[in-house]
């Protein structure tokens, strides 16, 4: 059985968690209730909140900026320059301090309205 790869997109725990909650009624199995009590323990924010928050940083328009980047940062909710600067340490892409406030304005600014 071999199984062919159409597309690889990034996604958010939220859409994950969403997905799977479809999903497990269908086949629940060992792995996918390990993966939902591991979702639910980590993941804050519903499948719209994520996208919304996704929506708002690719509007910065942010150079070098990549989709896999943004889900990272929308997982983690990094709310200071210290803590995104981490999370981009793991791409080879550099990004300029005035760009990580204007991120971290925003993580900062959706944390509030989630509260």
């Amino acid at each position: 059985m071999d199984i062919e790869i159409l597309e690889q997109k990034p996604v958010t725990l939220a859409e994950v968690k969403a997905s799977l909650d479809k999903n497990v009624e269908e086949s629940p199995n060992f792995r996918i209730s390990k993966t939902k009590e591991y979702l639910n323990f980590f993941v804050k924010i519903s499948k719209k909140q994520a996208e919304e928050l996704k929506k708002k940083i690719q509007e910065l328009n942010i150079p070098r900026i990549k989709e896999e980047m943004i889900v990272k940062v929308v997982d983690l909710l990094p709310d200071n320059e210290e803590y995104l600067s981490l999370i981009f340490q793991a791409y080879p892409v550099t990004i300029s301090s005035q760009n990580l406030k204007k991120i971290v304005s925003v993580v900062k600014e959706f944390k509030e309205k989630l509260k």
